[in-house]
């Protein structure tokens, strides 16, 4: 399973808080916020598990599900 991190910018663009104020709500960088929206990390399961929190999601809301090889 991969994060979904167009999911979590329409979230933060819907309710208008920046990349800067919700890293500071979980905890970490900027930096990171934005990397794990574009793809290039994956957020830890605590990270997951707090984003999820946060917006409200589910957690199954928030991940990709991909098949096994």
């Amino acid at each position: 399973m991969l994060f979904n991190g167009k999911k979590l910018e329409a979230y933060l663009k819907e309710q208008g808080i920046s990349q800067n104020a919700f890293a500071k709500q979980l905890g970490c960088s900027e930096g990171a916020v934005r990397h794990i929206i574009v793809g290039i990390k994956q957020p830890s399961l605590a990270m997951l598990g707090d984003i999820a929190r946060l917006t409200g999601c589910k957690l199954d809301e928030l991940v990709i599900k991909t098949e096994e090889t």
